[in-house]
């Protein structure tokens, strides 16, 4: 065997291993179970999963094709919105 052949038989092999030890079933039950979490810790999270999902559904209820990010949509980066919500929200304190 050529050091090339071996190289990309080495790496085939360890690619079937991890996609037999990972099943995509597996990651998606993994990503989802640690979007759950995030929503339950962080009220700032769950309040921008809400709103990602509230634009995804106008967009798909009107059938409009969008290729840019959801924070290009909403305006600013998640770490704007939690300073901007905690600053309105002290000031409906008072």
């Amino acid at each position: 065997m050529s050091i090339y052949t071996k190289d990309v038989y080495v790496k085939n092999k360890i690619s079937n291993y991890y996609k037999n030890k990972y099943s995509k079933k597996q990651i998606n039950c993994n990503l989802m179970t640690k979007r759950i979490n995030n929503r339950r810790i962080d009220t700032i999270n769950k309040i921008y999963s809400n709103l990602i999902n509230r634009i995804y559904k106008v967009f798909t209820n009107y059938n409009i094709k969008f290729d840019i990010s959801y924070e290009e949509i909403i305006g600013c980066s998640l770490d704007i919105l939690k300073v901007h919500l905690c600053t309105e929200r002290s000031k409906h304190i008072r």
